[in-house]
């Protein structure tokens, strides 16, 4: 497949629920797209960086603030980013807050694209069971609401039940033009 040249500088956000496949799309449109594009996953900002096992508030905060840093950096430097798993008040700590993101990309001029993937709860349940880091089902039923309860202006959503990697790629890619 060729490689998809976007005319201006973004800020691509994907978010769902954990499992649903947000780091593999991430990855899949890095290798799909051409230009400076830098790929920011949280989840390595909180779990690989932060590399110590007894985490605590603070730590996240810091890994928050690492993620901010960074994505300005490469915004400042006319870099389109790709980053997943940033929150939209999914829970007390408004630390990792999608609007901070958002409010970057404009800062420096920026189109933002926001990407939903949405998936039904089984299909979460059963892809969770054979994750790496699996999320306690009691968590993730309370995730899988949060998140999913609350949709944000101009967001595009991509239902992934029963779709193969390729097509859902294609598909953000088609909404991405």
């Amino acid at each position: 497949m060729k490689k998809m040249k976007l005319e201006t500088k973004r800020l691509i956000i994907i978010r769902g629920c954990p499992a649903v496949g947000k780091s593999t799309l991430a990855r899949e449109l890095v290798k799909n797209l051409k230009g400076k594009i830098a790929l920011l996953i949280v989840d390595e900002f909180k779990w690989i960086m932060t590399a110590h096992d007894e985490r605590d508030k603070k730590d996240f905060e810091i890994s928050f603030k690492n993620y901010m840093f960074a994505l300005e950096n490469y915004l400042r430097a006319g870099y389109t980013v790709i980053t997943e798993d940033i929150w939209v008040e999914y829970s007390e700590d408004k630390s990792i807050d999608i609007e901070k993101a958002i409010s970057l990309g404009k800062k420096y001029g920026a189109r933002i694209d926001l990407v939903l993937l949405k998936a039904k709860w089984g299909t979460i349940k059963a892809r969770n069971s054979i994750r790496r880091r699996v999320v306690p089902i009691k968590d993730l039923k309370e995730l899988y609401k949060r998140i999913y309860d609350k949709e944000l202006n101009n967001e595009k959503v991509i239902l992934v039940d029963g779709k193969s990697t390729k097509k859902i790629v294609n598909e953000a890619l088609r909404e991405l033009k």
